[in-house]
């Protein structure tokens, strides 16, 4: 069994541009962060797609999303 949480701060700037998931298979577990770069121009966009893209290429591979 696999106990996690997942939290992420504003900080000092007024949204949150960080982004992360957990993707689970039979096989075991993917963690993805990514850090949205504070104060760029859609930072959270970009987060965002990259946790995606790590979360399709790890279920692409015959992995299943839990």
């Amino acid at each position: 069994m696999v106990s996690y949480e997942m939290f992420s701060g504003t900080g000092t700037r007024s949204n949150n541009e960080d982004c992360c998931a957990a993707v689970r298979s039979p096989r075991g577990w993917c963690f993805a962060v990514a850090d949205g770069l504070g104060g760029h121009d859609s930072g959270e966009v970009a987060s965002k797609l990259a946790v995606d893209a790590v979360c399709r290429v790890f279920q692409a591979e015959g992995w299943s999303e839990g």
